[in-house]
């Protein structure tokens, strides 16, 4: 485990709306649910992690975590490094290629 993606809850319909508000925003979603209807937001609210770039060769990845409230419809999001990570090396994790927005399967 190396760091959750923490950010705001929102709609799919609340997240287009921001991102027309602001074309950055986008950069800063997550899509948590398998028909995308929960997006995670890190634009405004977040951790270290929304700083984490995308990769062409990634030594992370993405992987849905139990949350506490027990609603398995609505996972956390954790990276976990795919091997040994070594002191100072960037850290990335591969994206959907159609999106801009990062997405758990």
């Amino acid at each position: 485990f190396v760091v959750e993606y923490v950010g705001e809850l929102i709609s799919w319909k609340e997240s287009e709306r921001r991102v027309s508000a602001c074309g950055e925003n986008d950069n800063y979603m997550f899509e948590i649910t398998n028909n995308g209807q929960v997006v995670l937001d890190a634009y405004s609210v977040r951790n270290v992690a929304a700083l984490i770039n995308f990769s062409c060769s990634p030594n992370l990845e993405v992987r849905k975590r139990k949350a506490a409230h027990g609603d398995t419809r609505i996972p956390r999001v954790a990276f976990y490094a795919k091997e040994d990570i070594p002191i100072g090396a960037e850290l990335g994790y591969r994206r959907d290629v159609n999106s801009k927005r990062g997405r758990i399967k």
